[in-house]
């Protein structure tokens, strides 16, 4: 196992010491309790990708490759639930109409358990340290960024409608996470995956972004005292 296959690894400590840091300094109530549960399923995808370089079984790795899909399905969906919550739109969330929200991705967790085929991934070298993806995974990703752009949509109405102040700036935050995210994965994507043939593999871009959203969120609650995904009075 090469150096670079603990960069994830260190990654996940850094999110796992944040996440010891707000227990112990934050005031914590229900919904804090939820977004440091978020903040916990962040944590799986830079463990898996660091497990996977652990063992040399290509069922296990298999696991781990699963593992970290279906939980980035989970997280994008998620998000856009918070974010439908956080504009105050909860009411869409409530109705069984709101269930509709997460069919997408819970299909793409499907998809990636079974893996039919292996057509979303498939090992090479024997194992699944390098793997190619097929067409399921690109079909899965078209509807996580589906996801992606549903919450730009409904951060863009909330900025442009008339709304308080306080709101807007809890929006604009969220802008902020949901596009460092996007940016990280994509080049995730596109570096390792597109280019994989021409280029290097570059671990930890999807974990480098999910830390820096919670260093940015980290740093609000130290200012603030609260954690500002979830004020109590939205």
């Amino acid at each position: 196992m090469g150096v670079l296959a603990w960069i994830d690894f260190v990654l996940f400590l850094l999110l796992l010491v944040l996440l010891i840091y707000l227990f112990v300094s934050v005031t914590i109530t229900g919904l804090h309790k939820m977004y440091l549960t978020f903040h916990l399923f962040m944590m799986i995808w830079p463990f898996c990708q660091f497990a996977i370089q652990t063992t040399g079984n290509p069922n296990l790795q298999l696991i781990y490759v699963k593992l970290a899909f279906v939980d980035t399905a989970l997280l994008v969906s998620g998000w856009l639930a918070f974010t439908i919550f956080l504009t105050g739109r909860s009411l869409i969330l409530r109705r069984k109409t709101g269930l509709a929200i997460f069919i997408p991705a819970l299909l793409v967790a499907v998809c990636v358990i079974i893996n039919p085929g292996g057509m979303f991934v498939l090992p090479l070298q024997g194992g699944y340290i390098h793997r190619s993806y097929g067409s399921l995974f690109w079909v899965s990703m078209c509807i996580l960024i589906g996801y992606v752009i549903g919450s730009l949509l409904i951060i863009y109405q909330t900025l442009v409608a008339d709304k308080a102040p306080r709101i807007k700036k809890q929006v604009w935050k969220i802008l902020k996470g949901l596009l460092v995210m996007t940016i990280f994965m994509l080049l995730d994507i596109l570096l390792n995956v597109v280019l994989d043939k021409s280029l290097p593999i570059i671990p930890g871009l999807t974990s480098l972004g999910i830390l820096i959203i919670w260093l940015f969120a980290t740093s609000d609650v130290m200012r603030q005292r609260q954690l500002y995904f979830f004020p109590e009075n939205l």
